[in-house]
């Protein structure tokens, strides 16, 4: 088991889902309400799916950007998926700020993923508690991430009229988002994006965490 290692993993309310490396499957644990605990398999998939959405976003938001300044068209044109990114990504923090469970789902996966790496397998909640709610490779920071470099090419186009090409607005983000410290704006809106998980928020992850090694083992 010590090889293992995460892929990814979400949360949702009542929810935690993991993912291991190649593998196509994952695992998500669901609080009912009556307090149990189920847990299912989850196609990864659908994670590829929101992935490409993403990708076909960003290529029409780059290609909208050269037809404005090819076509030569107004300027204010080239900054509305600047304001379409940062609008996005403020409504996204205000509906985490809206509900705290998922804010403290959000924190118990980051937790138990750190728990993970450091091969603490085991239900060992003090163990747990101690690990960082701040994650470097939460989709939190690429998001961030893909805002900041909107921001910069508008601020760049805007005061110094410089042109940043827009396959680096487009594509560096990908690989830029888990590098210190272009990634820090990410982990600190994850500081709102999370909050301190109870034994009762961090037993649903362990749940589908070791639900998952227990499927891989087999």
């Amino acid at each position: 088991m010590a090889k293992l290692k995460l892929a990814g993993g979400s949360s949702s309310k009542n929810s935690v889902t993991f993912f291991l490396n190649e593998r196509d499957k994952g695992i998500e644990a669901v609080r009912q309400e009556d307090g149990t605990i189920v847990t299912k398999e989850v196609d990864s998939a659908q994670r590829f799916k929101e992935m490409i959405k993403l990708i076909k976003f960003i290529a029409i938001c780059s290609m909208f950007r050269e037809f404005v300044l090819f076509l030569n068209l107004p300027i204010w044109l080239y900054h509305v998926p600047t304001f379409l990114w940062t609008g996005l990504f403020l409504i996204a923090i205000l509906y985490m700020l809206a509900d705290h469970e998922i804010r403290m789902y959000h924190g118990a996966e980051h937790k138990v993923a750190h728990w993970f790496k450091k091969k603490n397998i085991g239900n060992d909640i003090k163990s747990i508690k101690r690990c960082s709610r701040i994650h470097g490779y939460c989709g939190t920071n690429l998001i961030a991430t893909i805002v900041t470099f909107q921001l910069a090419s508008s601020i760049c186009l805007g005061v110094w009229d410089f042109h940043i090409p827009e396959i680096i607005i487009a594509a560096l983000p990908f690989f830029a988002y888990k590098i210190f410290p272009v990634n820090i704006l990410g982990m600190f809106i994850q500081i709102i994006t999370t909050a301190p998980p109870t034994d009762r928020h961090i037993i649903v992850a362990v749940e589908a965490l070791s639900t998952l090694i227990k499927k891989e083992s087999k």
